[in-house]
């Protein structure tokens, strides 16, 4: 017997080995590796979002089913939680989103408590699946390419009008290598805070729907391009199934594109079909208002959707459009959108908003604990001390690689907090913005303490409908020079309406080279800007119109320099 005989007839013999009684090769089952309990992610680290067709060949051959006695293993493992966030959110929701990794699916919640495994009974059809793939001759023109996808847990809250909640969960079909989510198709925090007063200003109804992106009837704009995903009940219900393909007739959350296709499906509903009004500049916002007259606000952001109405008839007759187009929920009265808690209160005419619950998790996560002692963000001569002390320390490149990541963590946090609900620590949040590319231990510990100082104080945005003597706008710019460092200046803008300021912002200059009658003139440039936009965004909000052309808008300036105040702009809003 030749030498080539001897081996062909032991790899016979190694694959009679290697098959089961269903003369299935055993040999291909390689699985993903579960995440581990707690990590950051619940992607599986070898999952791909998209291969071609190549690829996904190989995995309709590779990829058989385990025995039961190995699926049985892999589905007693616990899969990790992720939750919804928008800068977005960064979205997203602040109540829990737990992942179904893989073909094993197990559900647990983010307080670790064991959860029973998920019924494939219950499981929401697959009504975006067609039927498994046709494997005939491939059109070379089109470019085919396999999704993985994995089960999520969505867990929200339903809140009552006396402010109670109610823990509501649906299960829900979906990438399993997310893209980062746009923040450009959301409602900005100048909008949702511009919405929210013009409602209760003017007692508008108000409600909370959740909607599954997987049952949104939108179709794939790019026909050369065809989506595949495996058996969405595959290893689930029956672990002897034939692994197949089958083409994604919709597209599901977390697909790259799938985002700007959900926005545009939204859009055409609203605005082609019930006759409500966009503006560019509101992207997340549409207005309903027959007559110049607003009646009913739209707000979504990703699964979640705020509907505001002139009367409940109002809000009745929109809930009816959307049960009508969409798989939604109710959830009760608005409570969690765009990572802020709201407090809709229509007897006392008042909403809030805070991130407190939010800050609290940050802590944990970064392994921080509140501390009581602080009372303030930073300390009043922090300036001095960061010149005379803090900003002599110089880490190594590798050390100071490492600290950034952890500084720049923490300020991303810290500008959340500034930008949707809490003003007040503006410019404090654009002073360690500024110092960024300085960090070193004593900027890690002056961060620390501003973040812990937010935990410690829920302190959050408030409106008050009630209308002011000539219902107009109020606006403020301060330039603050340093008394200790004059080439630092601090820039502070602010505009309000009614009962609460509706847009703010602050940034550090450093004016090596910028004397201060330039300076003033540009940060007047920048705030008339915005403050035009603002405009246009509460003519909008009112009426459904978008102006074309605003008037200009003048700002009300004031340099603080050597303890004096010194005007400079126009010190009343003219329009």
């Amino acid at each position: 017997m030749s030498v080539s005989e001897q081996i062909s007839k032991q790899l016979k013999k190694l694959d009679q080995l290697n098959v089961d009684d269903d003369g299935r090769n055993l040999r291909a089952q390689s699985r993903s590796p579960e995440p581990t309990e707690g990590s950051s992610s619940s992607i599986p680290a070898n999952h791909n979002n998209t291969t071609t067709k190549k690829s996904a060949s190989k995995k309709r051959k590779s990829q058989s089913p385990p025995p039961t006695e190995a699926m049985s293993a892999t589905a007693n493992q616990s899969t990790t939680t992720t939750t919804n966030q928008n800068t977005s959110h960064n979205t997203s929701h602040s109540s829990q989103t737990t992942s179904l990794t893989g073909n094993q699916r197990t559900a647990q919640a983010t307080n670790n408590d064991e959860q029973p495994p998920v019924d494939a009974a219950n499981l929401p059809s697959t009504a975006n699946v067609a039927s498994p793939r046709d494997d005939s001759t491939p059109n070379p023109e089109i470019r085919e390419v396999f999704i993985d996808t994995m089960w999520y847990v969505i867990v929200k809250h339903k809140q009552r009008a006396d402010g109670t909640r109610e823990e509501y969960r649906r299960t829900s079909l979906q990438a399993a290598k997310k893209e980062a989510p746009s923040r450009k198709y959301n409602p900005s925090q100048k909008s949702v805070r511009s919405v929210l007063a013009y409602a209760i200003k003017n007692k508008f109804k108000a409600c909370q729907l959740d909607i599954d992106l997987a049952f949104t009837d939108v179709d794939f704009v790019d026909e050369n391009v065809q989506y595949f995903i495996d058996d969405p009940k595959y290893g689930i219900d029956n672990t002897r199934t034939t692994f197949t393909m089958h083409k994604l007739k919709r597209p599901l959350p977390g697909i790259k594109g799938a985002q700007k296709l959900f926005y545009g499906g939204f859009t055409m509903f609203l605005v082609n079909k019930l006759n409500f009004k966009e503006f560019s500049g509101a992207k997340g916002v549409w207005v309903y208002a027959p007559k110049q007259k607003t009646k009913v606000i739209v707000m979504i952001e990703g699964d979640d959707i705020l509907i505001f109405g002139e009367t409940d008839e109002d809000v009745d007759w929109i809930v009816s459009e959307f049960e009508s187009q969409y798989k939604v929920a109710h959830l009760g009265y608005p409570s969690l959108f765009v990572g802020n808690n709201i407090n809709y209160n229509l007897e006392q005419g008042t909403v809030t908003m805070d991130r407190g619950n939010r800050t609290v998790h940050f802590l944990d996560k970064i392994g921080l604990r509140p501390d009581r002692s602080i009372s303030s963000i930073m300390d009043s001569d922090f300036d001095t001390q960061w010149r005379e002390v803090g900003s002599r320390q110089r880490l190594p490149r590798a050390e100071k690689g490492l600290k950034t990541i952890i500084y720049q963590q923490i300020l991303a946090e810290l500008v959340a907090l500034s930008k949707s609900v809490r003003s007040g620590i503006a410019k404090e949040v654009s002073t360690f913005a500024s110092l960024e590319s300085y960090v070193n231990d004593w900027l890690i510990a002056a961060i620390q303490r501003a973040i812990k100082f937010t935990a410690n104080y829920n302190i959050g945005w408030k409106y008050k409908g009630e209308s002011t003597a000539d219902d107009e706008f109020t606006t403020g710019l301060v330039i603050q020079v340093s008394d200790e460092d004059r080439q630092k200046a601090t820039i502070s803008y602010f505009a309000r309406k009614d009962g609460g300021v509706l847009d703010w912002w602050s940034k550090v200059v450093y004016q090596h080279e910028l004397d201060l009658l330039t300076l003033q003139e540009q940060a007047l440039s920048t705030a008339k800007e915005d403050f035009k936009h603002l405009k246009k965004l509460d003519h909008f909000i009112h009426t459904g119109e978008v102006l074309e052309n605003v008037e200009d808008c003048e700002v009300a300036g004031c340099l603080m320099m050597d303890g004096q105040a010194r005007p400079f702009g126009v010190y009343r809003q003219n329009s």
